[in-house]
């Protein structure tokens, strides 16, 4: 699906919930399988969760969904960036909720503490 029709698809879903049209943030990439942010704005917390509680199906449709992020949730993610391609290496299909490092193996939620990629800290 093109940058476009994506942006197209979601407004057309989710059209009666936001407070204007989808905008894509960023400069152009030469190279279109890479694509830019698209910024959704709704007309309250209250679409915005229902929106999010469709990110599985999103997901199907190769659109992944984020919430936005504090300036220093962004910069502990950055942090934390090399421990997540470690454990994505190794295939523990990491990711984010909020600023922490959590990833799944054993069939149990761990949290990952910072340079300790190769070994998760607490279970959630």
């Amino acid at each position: 699906m093109s940058q476009k029709e994506t942006e197209e698809e979601l407004y057309k879903m989710f059209s009666e919930y936001m407070a204007e049209k989808p905008k894509r943030l960023g400069q152009r990439h030469t190279r279109s399988s890479n694509a830019r942010p698209l910024r959704l704005t709704f007309a309250s917390n209250t679409f915005k969760h229902e929106f999010l509680a469709t990110t599985k199906e999103l997901r199907a449709k190769g659109i992944r969904i984020d919430d936005d992020l504090t300036r220093a949730q962004q910069q502990e993610r950055q942090s934390l960036s090399d421990d997540f391609s470690g454990l994505k290496r190794k295939g523990h299909k990491p990711f984010f909720r909020g600023s922490e490092l959590k990833c799944y193996f054993a069939n149990k939620m761990h949290t990952c503490e910072k340079g300790k990629a190769n070994r998760a800290s607490s279970v959630v």
